[in-house]
């Protein structure tokens, strides 16, 4: 807890008060100290006195609030004005509590308790509801596109019925022609499953409002497109090189205890968190339900004429900071995200044949690199089984290799998958990539035993602030450290997520802070 008072005597008072009931505090006699404080501690809640001699409560309370690690931060504002004017200003300014001077202890300690919980009610309810879609998540990368695009669309239906707030679900595909084609539903969506009789003017509307993503239908739209009252519809994109290719729709009721437009914010921020896997996992099969034939010549003309080229990332001890390796990427030319690329080209047959061309491209140019830095690079179980490996890989001149078993698809049988790894050789070690998320569990990790395990970005996001993920990280790193492996945690973006990740003895890590992907000659520029 942060005390900001200016008077000396006030402020001993007041932490030696605080220290008694069992609270751990941190003193300011200023609002620019205070600020400071905040930024490279854990401050829990604050106690801010209004008249200090540098900056006014207010005014460091509005600083708290715009930046976004202390933005929800609990204040209690403290001040000798009573009038209810002062106290009015005071909330419109973002304290959470008002208090006046002089302060009663036990109102003091009883309101600070209440802050704490309620800002652990709130830290209780964020991490619920990111399970929540953690496990949305993994349900939707269990669904194999193989059964085509009804059967992925039954599927895509059946995970996300179970989102709170939704009573029906509804997956539509808007076709080359304009025609609509209903291809799943929990309840009917549209005015009808036959085409021809859905109002084309309707559909280009939907069109209209959903191609920034997913978004609330307008009440009327909405009332055109279902045959079920809802509170509210939700349509959420799927889209092939563009184009508007499908639409999935969530009606949302409200629960009991949970008003009309809360429900409906919450299942619109769950489908726009949803929208990228929704679009990997339908995007390759409708494009393909629309002539596979046409997407597999594409798909061949780009690693035919490699439209494509590697990017890098570094890879740095964190301790350190000195680099030690570099991720090799892949980026399109005609600006496809590469998750979606590659989930195409599996879906026609050509996933193999563009992991190679992708791969080669990565080890020509990785040759430039400093010869003391290794090289990540993703592959598939598919790729790693298929025997195809080892001669691609001799083109590595020598330089050390991670290659990182990529999350997507299902593990049946690991003994295949190790036996794979090792065959290729001392020189090579594997990594197990994004774990946290799709099929990379603790599961993977020890039946594999990888050399390294890479923390999605889920981990390591706000992961200063969350003593509880801290907690988990640490036992994760016993266990990967039991293995004889290491911890690579990914998407580091902040100097607060570094610093807590050093703490916690994270020994690599990557991520836009530490330095984004680059083509390789800038790669070797930076060194």
């Amino acid at each position: 807890m942060l005390v900001v008072e200016d008077d000396e005597l006030v402020r001993r008072m007041l932490v030696r008060v605080l220290e008694r009931r069992g609270f751990v505090t941190l003193e300011a006699p200023d609002g620019r100290s205070a600020l400071e404080l905040v930024e490279h501690h854990e401050v829990d809640v604050v106690l801010l006195d209004n008249g200090l001699p540098d900056i006014v409560g207010t005014d460091v309370l509005a600083a708290l609030r715009d930046a976004p690690a202390s933005a929800t931060l609990p204040v209690i504002l403290v001040t000798g004005q009573a009038d209810i004017e002062a106290r009015v200003g005071g909330l419109q300014a973002g304290a959470d509590d008002y208090l006046v001077k002089p302060v009663n202890m036990d109102e003091l300690v009883a309101r600070v308790h209440a802050q704490i919980r309620g800002r652990d009610a709130w830290r209780s309810q964020v991490q619920e509801k990111l399970h929540e879609r953690a496990q949305l998540a993994a349900a939707l990368a269990a669904i194999s596109p193989s059964g085509g695009s009804r059967d992925v669309a039954e599927k895509l239906c059946t995970v996300l019925a179970d989102l709170p707030g939704v009573d029906s679900v509804g997956v539509s595909e808007l076709a080359l022609d304009g025609s609509v084609s209903v291809l799943a539903a929990t309840n009917p969506f549209w005015t009808s499953t036959d085409s021809p009789q859905i109002d084309p003017l309707v559909v280009q509307e939907v069109r209209q409002v959903v191609a920034d993503g997913a978004v609330v239908l307008p009440p009327k739209l909405a009332d055109l497109v279902t045959t079920t009252p809802h509170d509210g519809v939700i349509a959420a994109p799927v889209e092939i090189g563009g184009r508007l290719a499908g639409v999935v729709l969530l009606g949302t009721s409200a629960r009991p205890g949970v008003d009309e437009r809360t429900t409906i914010l919450e299942v619109l921020s769950a489908a726009i968190d949803l929208s990228p896997v929704v679009q990997r996992l339908l995007g390759p099969v409708l494009d393909s339900r629309n002539g596979s034939e046409s997407v597999a010549v594409r798909l061949r003309h780009v690693i035919d004429e490699q439209a494509f080229h590697p990017v890098f990332q570094r890879l740095v001890e964190l301790r350190t900071g000195r680099t030690t390796g570099y991720e090799a990427l892949t980026r399109f030319d005609d600006g496809v995200p590469p998750d979606q690329r590659f989930a195409e080209a599996v879906n026609v047959g050509l996933g193999i044949d563009l992991e190679l061309a992708t791969l080669r491209a990565a080890l020509a140019a990785a040759a430039r690199l400093p010869g003391d830095r290794y090289l990540s690079v993703n592959v598939s179980s598919s790729l790693l089984t298929s025997g195809a490996l080892t001669d691609v890989l001799a083109d590595a001149a020598g330089r050390a290799l991670v290659l990182e078993l990529t999350e997507h698809e299902r593990i049946d049988d690991y003994r295949d998958i190790r036996a794979a790894f090792e065959s290729l050789g001392p020189s090579v070690r594997w990594s197990v990539d994004d774990a946290g998320s799709g099929w990379a569990s603790l599961r993977h990790v020890f039946a594999l035993r990888p050399h390294f395990v890479k923390l999605d970005r889920t981990w390591v996001s706000g992961i200063d602030a969350d003593r509880a993920r801290q907690a988990l990280l640490l036992g994760v790193g016993r266990f990967v450290e039991e293995l004889d492996g290491s911890l690579v945690a990914e998407g580091i973006e902040t100097t607060e997520e570094l610093e807590t990740l050093t703490t916690l003895d994270i020994e690599f890590g990557q991520g836009y802070l530490l330095g984004r992907p680059v083509p390789i000659d800038e790669a070797v520029a930076t060194g």
